[in-house]
């Protein structure tokens, strides 16, 4: 997926180039890497929509939707092995005060995510046949914390820190070494891009 998505970035970049006269719409791309803070699983990719509001004034705002999915990461011991991984869906309004090239970012939003474990015995230093497996989800309101550097009227630069402490949770695992590998905080930081699509005639 993440292949894909570079591969459409130059000729997004291209097109917008082409009708740069024309001034960026209101909707925008946003694609960037997502690296866990507080959180059992490797590094990912976030990706999603936003749609600002009072284009170029000191108030500019945008809505957010986001997706992030983060890659998988493996705990071993002598007696299992542990694999992890997780990925959340958010809504969020960011207030982006500044001036025309440099904003920072000020959001609140709303968060569903979850963490799938599954573990395997390991017997005799091979892993065995018994896995069991088992996923998490929850809701929590998570405010962000960034700035963002403007190319471009279409091509911007960006990074945020995103935090959703204290989270609720359901479902089960079916195992029991698990305690210590459950999400207690949702923190991830996003280095990212937002490509601004053009006006339509």
């Amino acid at each position: 997926m993440a292949n894909r998505v570079i591969a459409v970035i130059p000729a997004l970049l291209m097109a917008l180039g082409l009708r740069g006269q024309e001034g960026p719409s209101r909707v925008g791309f946003a694609v960037g890497y997502a690296s866990p803070q507080e959180l059992h699983a490797a590094a990912g990719i976030a990706a999603g929509l936003n749609v600002h509001f009072n284009q170029g004034t000191p108030g500019e705002g945008r809505l957010r939707l986001e997706g992030v999915s983060f890659g998988v990461k493996t705990k071993r011991t002598s007696i299992t092995t542990l694999e992890s991984q997780g990925s959340a869906w958010s809504v969020g309004y960011d207030w982006m005060p500044g001036n025309r090239n440099v904003r920072g970012i000020l959001g609140i939003g709303g968060m569903h995510w979850s963490q799938r474990l599954v573990q395997q015995d390991i017997i005799n230093g091979v892993p065995g046949f018994r896995a069991y497996g088992g996923t998490k989800s929850g809701f929590s309101i998570v405010p962000t914390l960034g700035a963002q550097v403007r190319i471009n009227p279409y091509l911007s630069v960006e990074a945020r820190y995103v935090i959703a402490a204290n989270i609720g949770n359901n479902g089960k695992y079916y195992f029991t070494y698990s305690e210590n590998n459950e999400i207690r905080e949702m923190r991830y930081f996003v280095l990212g891009v937002e490509l601004r699509f053009p006006k339509l005639r």
